[in-house]
């Protein structure tokens, strides 16, 4: 029978623990699957800033959507912290075949479809203040002009009054229709013109939102189609066989078990390398292309193989 030693302060019943072989150390692996759709193996990694959570490039273009649409604050679906995802830079292990790379889309192609999102929105607010300002102007346009009319139906029927009567000579109704009754007719043609402009106005400003709403509705689709495609990208990044590096690109190690990324440029290197770049206020740069800013940690799960 084989007895362990126990120390002077440790309980009878402790066990001490062992410690991992290296046959178990190897048995564990880093996942890249996403925290979202569990994607085993995304094509494209986007990370919050500043939490550290990565999901895949679809899920991420969905959260920001959604967050765009409802008129909120990108959150990250972890933490619920809010921030912004920048595209995890990586590199392939095994070579891709010539032309892989340009077939699939970049995190540009988002950038460019929610900021042409939130021009056509600007836009249709802005239209819609024109229709509102139109409709709000056409209202007195249209009082000035029934005001026109009634006092010049008014007018007439005097003349004809005083026609009927007899009270007034020839002179005097000759005068009458000849400044009074055709200044009132003059002002019923101005007013006329001023409500035709309004309602040409109006009739623009409805029109500017038909066509706002075309483009908003073809920048969805492609907001849809551009989702449909990344996740068309992470079930052929298994088929084509492409597999990531973890290796640290400022001192090479193989399979770091922490990392860092730094959200300017979007490396990740080892979180020791991060720690040193960090370390120096002189220079607070990636060690890898040497753009300004701190580096971030990066969370990874740990899975059984």
């Amino acid at each position: 029978m084989v007895t362990t030693r126990r120390r002077a302060y440790e309980p009878r019943d402790y066990k001490p623990k062992r410690r991992k072989t290296d046959y178990q150390r190897q048995a564990q692996r880093v996942s890249r699957a996403c925290r979202i759709c569990a994607v085993d193996a995304p094509r494209y990694l986007s990370v919050m800033n500043p939490c550290g959570h990565a999901v895949c490039r679809a899920c991420s273009l969905k959260l920001r959507w959604d967050a765009f649409e409802n008129g909120t604050p990108v959150r990250c679906s972890t933490c619920r912290s809010e921030g912004t995802f920048v595209q995890l830079n990586e590199e392939f292990v095994a070579n891709i075949p010539d032309g892989a790379e340009a077939e699939d889309s970049s995190d540009a192609d988002d950038e460019r479809a929610l900021a042409e999102a939130a021009r056509i929105r600007a836009a249709a607010s802005a239209a819609l203040s024109a229709a509102s300002a139109a409709s709000d102007a056409m209202q007195p346009v249209k009082e000035a002009s029934i005001r026109a009319h009634h006092a010049l139906v008014e007018a007439l029927r005097a003349e004809l009054a005083l026609e009927r009567d007899g009270t007034c000579d020839e002179a005097h109704r000759t005068h009458r229709k000849s400044t009074f009754v055709k200044d009132l007719e003059e002002r019923a043609k101005l007013a006329d013109i001023e409500m035709d402009r309004a309602i040409e106005a109006a009739q623009t400003s409805t029109d500017r939102m038909v066509e706002i709403k075309e483009s908003f509705e073809k920048i969805v689709a492609h907001v849809l189609q551009l989702i449909d495609r990344c996740k068309q990208e992470n079930e052929g990044c298994a088929t084509r066989g492409l597999r990531f590096s973890r290796a640290c690109r400022a001192c090479s190690t193989e399979s770091p078990l922490l990392r860092s990324f730094f959200p300017a440029c979007g490396h990740a290197v080892c979180r020791e390398c991060a720690d040193k770049a960090t370390a120096r206020e002189a220079d607070t740069s990636c060690p890898t292309c040497h753009k300004e800013g701190s580096a971030i940690p990066l969370f990874e799960e740990m899975t059984e193989c």
